[in-house]
């Protein structure tokens, strides 16, 4: 009797302990499933700055019209920094900023002349941005002749135009808002 209550015992011992690890492996797996991605070390994506003031400027309104001073001031609320070239671009390559949904590859201000403009260059091509702006085709006078742009008239002294920016990439677009 004592030999088969021993085995008995041990079996139960054996099976018992079995039992315990299943059971914490089981629980870990699931706790380990159901973490949220943070905890588990993911690469997170950083979320997009957006700027209001920026996108107000780009609109070209007469209400909204920009000074250099608006335009750094907005270029610095979306962590756009200024480098020797006299353009701006993210701080960071990890610093996603945007304007109208578009990533900001780089931005500049040029009021040297008696024309005044603000120009951000998007990830987008120029049909998408227009499109999204409401902004149609039109036939101007450029610097080769006749060529069709989007552009769309602010006022009497101001338009804005979106053109391609294929030096940077044949999918992005530069919004440029112009005062004469």
């Amino acid at each position: 009797m004592k030999f088969s209550t021993i085995a008995n015992g041990t079996v139960m011992k054996k099976l018992q302990r079995t039992m315990s690890v299943l059971a914490l492996f089981a629980f870990s797996t699931l706790a380990y499933a159901q973490m949220p991605s943070p905890l588990l070390k993911q690469p997170q994506q950083v979320p997009a700055v957006n700027s209001k003031a920026l996108e107000d400027l780009l609109l070209c309104k007469p209400t909204h019209k920009f000074t250099r001073k608006s335009a750094e001031r907005a270029f610095s609320e979306l962590g756009l920094v200024r480098r020797q070239d006299e353009n701006y671009y993210p701080a960071s390559k990890n610093q996603n900023v945007a304007v109208f949904g578009a990533t900001v590859i780089d931005a500049s201000i040029d009021d040297e002349s008696d024309q005044a403009s603000l120009s951000v260059r998007v990830d987008r091509s120029q049909d998408d941005v227009a499109k999204q702006l409401g902004i149609k085709k039109q036939r101007v006078n450029g610097p080769f002749g006749p060529q069709t742009v989007y552009r769309k008239s602010t006022s009497q002294k101001s338009y804005i135009e979106i053109s391609p920016a294929s030096s940077i990439s044949p999918r992005a677009a530069s919004i440029d808002c112009v005062i004469f």
